[in-house]
């Protein structure tokens, strides 16, 4: 065999196994790549379309997902013990379709969906229905029926809210026999009248019951006020039950604010069991006192506070009768505060 067909023959084999080797190489260098990014990402528990979000993650609806949902960071205080409601804990726990107002009024029932309206139960033809709404998101919700007087006991509609989120309030201006638990309602709930009539109020019962919920309202500054929950200052509204509920305001300055409290709430005969009144986000703190409530035989038990500027509550105004507080506590420090 001559010396050139021997190198021929060499370089055939080159040619021949050189191609192969390169692919080998260039599989060996991919899997070390994919392991290498495995290693470094980081470990968020976010399950894009299905799941809850854990740690300080919040689905939020926004057109840009096209209807998948959308994932938003909060800064929260880190909560007390497990069953303080929270992100985690509150909203949505499936991936949403779409479901229009129309549909929801029709059938009353919203479950698994999202509205990207606002939902307004005022028709007449609505009165005493029962809706059903679970793990839901809402728009805003707005009950009100333009009835100047209280509605009767047949005519007032039964909500139940579980698992649901509200990124605009809701708003009710009649009564309802509303039930909410395990929701999460943004820029606070407010107007809880029996009536529409603003200018005449009318006391009675109002048959609410807010538990395991978070609800939570933007810093502003004055004229206008903001707080959590809002009732009106005729104090016509009676036999409210709020439960293992947090009431929180974000942050701010004092100069100017408009933040009364985390609360504003006037009524009578009602109850705050086991709930959270606190500032979100880093200070300073946005308000005078932490909660004001007014109206008689209010009851206040078995709760946490962050400290407003001048102290928690503001029992002693002369404009105000005084709640009754026993057995609440401190969120920060855990102090056990006087009962009064």
């Amino acid at each position: 065999m001559t010396k050139t067909t021997t190198l021929s023959i060499f370089q055939k084999a080159t040619r021949k196994y050189s191609g192969r080797i390169f692919i080998i190489l260039f599989a060996i260098v991919g899997i070390l790549i994919i392991l290498s990014a495995k290693a470094s990402t980081f470990s968020i528990a976010i399950e894009p379309e299905s799941g809850v979000p854990q740690g300080d993650a919040r689905i939020i609806s926004d057109a840009s997902t096209s209807g998948q949902k959308a994932i938003k960071f909060v800064k929260s205080t880190p909560p007390v013990n497990e069953s303080q409601p929270n992100e985690s804990n509150t909203g949505p726990r499936f991936s949403l379709a779409n479901l229009s107002v129309g549909q929801f009024l029709s059938s009353r029932t919203c479950n698994r969906q999202r509205i990207n309206e606002d939902v307004i139960i005022s028709d007449n033809s609505l009165k005493g229905k029962t809706f059903n709404i679970t793990d839901c998101e809402i728009r805003r919700l707005v009950v009100g029926f333009g009835n100047q007087s209280p509605l009767p006991e047949n005519d007032i509609p039964i909500i139940n809210i579980d698992y649901s989120y509200f990124p605009t309030e809701f708003i009710t201006g009649s009564a309802a026999k509303m039930t909410v638990n395990h929701s999460w309602v943004n820029k606070g709930a407010s107007q809880f009248k029996l009536t529409d009539n603003w200018a005449s109020p009318s006391s009675g019962s109002y048959p609410l019951i807010i538990k395991n919920s978070v609800l939570i309202a933007d810093y502003i500054t004055q004229p206008a006020h903001s707080e959590a929950l809002q009732t009106p200052d005729d104090v016509s509204v009676s036999g409210m039950q709020f439960i293992n509920t947090v009431f929180a305001v974000r942050a701010g300055p004092l100069d100017n604010t408009g933040i009364t409290a985390t609360i504003n709430f006037k009524g009578r005969n009602s109850t705050f069991d086991g709930c959270y009144f606190l500032w979100e986000g880093d200070p300073p703190v946005p308000a005078w006192y932490s909660v004001e409530i007014g109206g008689p035989n209010n009851v206040v038990k078995n709760s946490w506070f962050e400290k407003g500027v001048a102290g928690y509550d503001t029992n002693g105004k002369p404009d105000l009768d005084s709640a009754s507080y026993i057995n609440n506590k401190d969120y920060n420090t855990g102090q056990v505060l006087s009962d009064h």
